[in-house]
């Protein structure tokens, strides 16, 4: 048998078990989704802490390096240990931080909101019954009675209620179906095991950070061993890509955050907006959610302003945030976040329209590496195709 026929039958049989292999699972989906699922679950501390491992990597990088230049003198070791805890702590340090800015303003502002939905509702009503009026329409709208409690007393009415219902809900209890107190402790112990399994994928990320070269060597001797050589550096090629291209996407996305959240947070304060600190945060956390984000944001901002600043002040809002994004939208995102990827900036909307159309949430948030991941492989693939024809051009022409 010559070679040419050899490589021939090397072709049918491999297109023969992608074929057999596909139809097994077609055949067996339930099963198959099944195992998958499984095995997700028996791993999903591993792939959290890889997740959190990758995000902070790109700080903690950075931190190193910084650490390195200015300790000559300092050791490997003890400069990733050093970055590792920075990054870490200033992680946790930034999540208190949001929290504490975020949880005190929102309860104030939901209590601002309590008190003056009142006179927001009959503002309304009044607007649209003048309208009504300048229609020559014969009815009028009315909510009498609904407010008519006023808010001084809207506690003590509050606890007389809650006094009234407490035998209510004891009788309830008394009745409860042990079925249903059941269910209740495996929602609990569903929500510890989760909470559990984060707890470790936190601590294996600490581990993955400290010694992730020699992760990375581990993973290499088993590529070697059992892969031929071409399938190997196939593999090394992609996952250097890969890291390569997501670790942009999230220093691009941190920078533009950062543009984003200043850039409202100036403008919402030289406009005199309240909570203008809080609104600026929410925004710039939203904005790690490309374009779609911004709706979430709005409705916040929004929502805050009417509580405190009343109907108008929430309409120069809306305007102001949606002249904003559409700025955002169209210069900002697409060469920050677009450009640190080499992703060209249609390429960026087109990716968000469809991964957020096919994969919803966890589409958004992977779009656009994703996309510049593939967009980077398939130019890499026609250039080296265009070369090898130019190759054997030049050959022939000889």
């Amino acid at each position: 048998m010559d070679k040419e026929t050899k490589l021939f039958a090397r072709k049918v049989m491999l297109a023969s078990a992608i074929v057999g292999s596909a139809y097994l699972i077609v055949s067996n989906f339930n099963i198959v989704t099944g195992i998958v699922k499984g095995a997700i679950t028996a791993i999903y501390p591993v792939i959290v802490g890889f997740c959190i491992a990758f995000i902070l990597n790109v700080p903690m990088s950075g931190l190193e390096k910084l650490i390195k230049k200015r300790k000559h003198d300092i050791s490997d070791k003890w400069a990733r240990r050093i970055s590792v805890l920075g990054t870490y702590l200033g992680a946790l340090l930034l999540v208190t931080l949001l929290i504490s800015i975020v949880i005190p303003q929102l309860w104030r502002s939901m209590i601002a909101l309590a008190q003056n939905l009142p006179v927001y509702v009959k503002a309304v009503l009044d607007y649209a019954n003048n309208l009504l009026e300048q229609m020559n329409m014969n009815f009028r709208l009315s909510l009498d009675g609904i407010f008519s409690v006023p808010i001084e007393e809207l506690g003590t009415s509050l606890e007389k209620w809650i006094s009234e219902l407490t035998p209510t809900i004891s009788k309830w209890i008394e009745k409860i179906d042990p079925s249903v107190v059941s269910d209740i402790g495996r929602s609990a112990l569903s929500l510890l095991k989760i909470v559990i399994r984060f707890c470790l994928g936190l601590v294996f990320s600490i581990y993955v950070l400290l010694a992730k070269e020699n992760f990375k060597k581990q993973v290499g001797n088993i590529l070697d061993a059992f892969l031929p050589e071409n399938a190997v550096r196939s593999i090394r090629y992609l996952v250097k890509k890969t890291e390569q291209i997501f670790s942009d996407f999230i220093s691009g996305q941190l920078v533009e955050m950062s543009i984003l959240g200043t850039l409202f947070f100036i403008l919402l304060s030289v406009s005199g907006m309240p909570y203008a600190l809080l609104i600026s945060v929410v925004i710039a956390m939203t904005s790690i959610i490309p374009y779609f984000g911004s709706t979430i944001a709005l409705i916040f901002g929004a929502v805050l302003i009417l509580a405190v600043s009343g109907l108008v002040r929430m309409i120069v809002f809306i305007a102001m945030f949606l002249i904003t994004q559409q700025v955002d939208n169209n210069l900002i995102y697409p060469h920050v976040v677009g450009s640190s990827v080499g992703l060209p900036p249609v390429w960026v909307l087109i990716a968000v329209t469809f991964f957020g159309s096919a994969f919803g949430a966890i589409g958004l948030l992977v779009a656009v590496p994703t996309m510049a991941l593939l967009y980077t492989l398939f130019s890499d693939f026609i250039r080296n195709r265009l070369d090898r024809k130019e190759a054997v051009r030049k050959r022939l022409e000889k």
